[in-house]
């Protein structure tokens, strides 16, 4: 039997998985922001194993721009990582969803002038009792401490919803 590869992405993919360059990102944020509606640029991590077998997760690193009320588009990024790395442990596989958020977000902050929001794929405290929301306020602050705005669910679907839908 042949052993399966993962690939992981150095440019972004489209929805539609056509890849493209920052500089197309960068495009389709200033026409996103020459319309009439303000623009959000959101970030967001989720990751899932790759299969019942395998020794890697896969990480999906999406970057919405959102015009509220109007919709909008994504990108994303796939990274594959060994499970090994987390030991096992899903509190460090979280922070690591939320630091690959953040190398994007820094990114885009420093080198474009575009400071995105942090979507974190975590429960909560207040509106579940899930077991990300036990350090879901620790992921935030990590976020937050960075210098980002950042979001629990319910309210963070791009990494909850977007990344969630192309890590599986």
């Amino acid at each position: 039997m042949a052993k399966k590869i993962y690939s992981d992405t150095v440019n972004w993919l489209t929805a539609d998985g056509v890849e493209c360059s920052d500089a197309d990102v960068l495009a389709t944020i200033k026409a996103f922001d020459s319309l009439d509606y303000p623009v959000k640029v959101i970030v967001g991590t989720d990751s899932n194993k790759c299969g019942k077998l395998t020794k890697f997760y896969k990480f999906i690193i999406a970057l919405c721009v959102y015009r509220e009320h109007k919709g909008g588009t994504y990108f994303y990024k796939k990274i594959h990582e060994k499970k090994e790395k987390f030991c096992n442990n899903n509190k460090m596989r979280l922070f690591e969803e939320v630091t690959k958020s953040l190398e994007v977000a820094n990114k885009f902050r420093d080198e474009y002038g575009i400071t995105p929001i942090v979507h974190i794929d975590a429960s909560n405290p207040e509106l579940s009792k899930a077991f990300s929301s036990t350090f879901g306020d620790q992921l935030v602050g990590y976020a937050v401490s960075s210098g980002y705005i950042a979001t629990l669910k319910p309210e963070s679907f791009t990494a909850s919803h977007i990344a969630n839908k192309h890590s599986k």
